[in-house]
């Protein structure tokens, strides 16, 4: 790597034993984007590095202002939360109507198979990667299962992930960990209600990976899932996610997996796809629901989703303004982050029913989570009629069905790469970039690719073979490069419209050159000029 770069940067790697690097110029300085691009692009380009991407800071669970083509109807940021919107009647009376919804009590009242198995998420370490923690009376009271002495800032690269509350979403990772262990009727915040969370027996590592969620550098992730995974977690909640996919992040959730860890993670808001690394077959990804079993209307959608929980006005604890306690507040919260911390508290009390071990003994600790997710999706769901598997995964979570549902004698041969609906596995560079134009023919993508990059249909593979990493980045973060290519595919569409980009015609040309004149490559502004 060294030999490759030469002086000037530092170099050091993703984790223990990890084959993933960090380079960092040594005197402190980012690359600009651009450059960051033709640096990897070089470095892919030695005998011995296998892939390189930049460690960018991408756009993240919920779009910031710009990035969608057509802002959504409804504002959905608010300074503290992820929705404007008042709760629904069924879910501002009821702090535990997301248990309700999902038979959570009816799963804790269950006599667990064998002598080994627990109740209540005993025993189980869920890894969090998110904001941080604070010591909100919610996590920390009557007795604390947040294990602070394991945590970690990779922010700020130290021991301790306490949440500084930065602007942005300050408390996002109090509000999620919540959901997930709060002890039942939490610590009565707010005139009398607490939070209950779905295994509250559980313990939690929290991992600060971003100051908000909106924006999320995948290098920071990949290596707290490492870590997550080195410190024994048995389950690992991400409330995140970004829209451009990466090799590290794939490789990071790999080495969960095959170490025994079940991954799960948010599909994302208001984005018309879902994001990774919910995205990754190797991720259980979950959308989001109402009190009245509806899908919330800001949650993502697509055929990689694998199931809905809870996630519109859901209780949650919220931290205040300042360090201590004082102005902690329970209220509601909504948003995917929701869905997939309620289905990672399943997982725990899953892993704890059955016993975690005998699971391993059974199976092999890699193939837990194949087991995990197909036992969710055949057996520990509800599918309401006319539900659509297509969009929302397999139906809304079930926890007393989950841990009801027999244990398979075999692991399944698909592994977890089994779906709620039958969709076309990408064979080609071309079929990476049809997520992006979820309603448009994949001949439509291609032509508009073959076209915007100024080539043939014969030499794209090979275009792609060398700008497609950076072309799928501008397309899932510049509406204006996700437009330009359609526009040259012809206006052939299947289903609804794609939302159309503004400003249009010369307008649209100029600010995608000054998007791509910071942004972009060399190579990449070249084709495209």
């Amino acid at each position: 790597m060294r030999e490759s770069i030469g002086e000037g940067y530092v170099v050091e790697p993703l984790g223990v034993g990890a084959r993933d690097y960090r380079v960092t110029r040594a005197d402190g300085a980012a690359i600009p984007v651009g450059e960051a691009w033709a640096f990897t692009r070089a470095l892919a380009g030695h005998r011995d590095i296998a892939d390189a991407e930049p460690a960018i800071d991408q756009p993240g669970l919920e779009p910031p202002p710009g990035v969608l083509a057509t802002p959504p109807a409804t504002p959905v940021i608010r300074p503290r939360d992820f929705s404007a919107d008042a709760p629904l009647p069924c879910a501002a009376d009821d702090v535990e109507w997301s248990l309700a919804l999902c038979r959570v009590k009816e799963a804790w009242a269950l006599t667990p198979p064998t002598p080994e198995g627990r109740a209540r998420g005993e025993g189980i370490v869920v890894g969090h990667p998110d904001t941080g923690y604070t010591r909100h009376a919610e996590l920390f009271d009557p007795a604390p299962r947040v294990r602070v002495g394991d945590s970690y800032d990779f922010v700020l690269r130290k021991p301790d992930a306490a949440d500084p509350l930065e602007p942005g979403n300050p408390g996002h990772g109090t509000t999620t960990a919540s959901v997930i262990m709060s002890s039942p009727g939490g610590a009565a915040q707010g005139g009398g209600r607490g939070v209950s969370g779905i295994a509250p027996a559980a313990t939690i590592v929290p991992l600060r990976v971003t100051p908000r969620v909106v924006l999320l550098g995948f290098d920071r992730l990949a290596e707290a899932i490492r870590y997550a995974a080195d410190k024994g977690c048995h389950v690992i909640s991400m409330s995140l996610g970004g829209v451009a996919p990466s090799g590290a992040l794939e490789r990071a959730v790999a080495y969960a997996v095959s170490q025994g860890v079940v991954v799960l993670a948010a599909a994302g808001n208001v984005w018309p796809w879902v994001v990774y690394p919910a995205r990754l077959d190797q991720v259980i990804a979950c959308a989001a629901c109402n009190c009245r079993g509806g899908i919330w209307k800001h949650s993502a959608s697509g055929d990689t989703v694998d199931v809905t929980a809870p996630g519109e006005s859901v209780w949650v604890a919220r931290p205040g303004k300042d360090a201590g306690p004082a102005d902690d507040i329970i209220d509601t919260g909504s948003g995917t982050s929701y869905a997939v911390a309620t289905t990672a508290g399943a997982c725990a009390l899953w892993l704890a029913f059955h016993g975690r071990d005998t699971l391993t003994a059974r199976y092999g600790k890699g193939q837990i989570a194949a087991v995990f997710k197909e036992v969710l999706m055949t057996h520990g769901v509800n599918t309401p009629r006319g539900w659509r598997r297509d969009k929302h995964g397999a139906g809304i979570l079930d926890v007393e069905k989950l841990l009801r549902a027999p244990l398979p004698a075999t692991p399944p041969a698909s592994g977890l790469r089994v779906r709620a609906s039958v969709a076309p596995r990408g064979a080609n560079d071309v079929d990476r970039f049809l997520p992006y134009y979820p309603e448009v023919e994949p001949a439509v993508v291609r032509r508009g690719l073959v076209r915007a990059l100024r080539t043939t249909d014969r030499d794209l593979p090979l275009v792609l073979a060398e700008l497609g990493d950076e072309l799928l980045f501008q397309v899932a973060t510049n509406p204006d490069v996700r437009a330009r290519v359609l526009k040259g595919g012809g206006p052939k569409k299947r289903g609804a419209a794609l939302p159309r980009s503004a400003p249009a015609g010369a307008a649209a040309r100029t600010t995608t050159l000054t998007r791509l004149a910071r942004e972009g490559s060399a190579a990449l502004r070249a084709r495209l000029a």
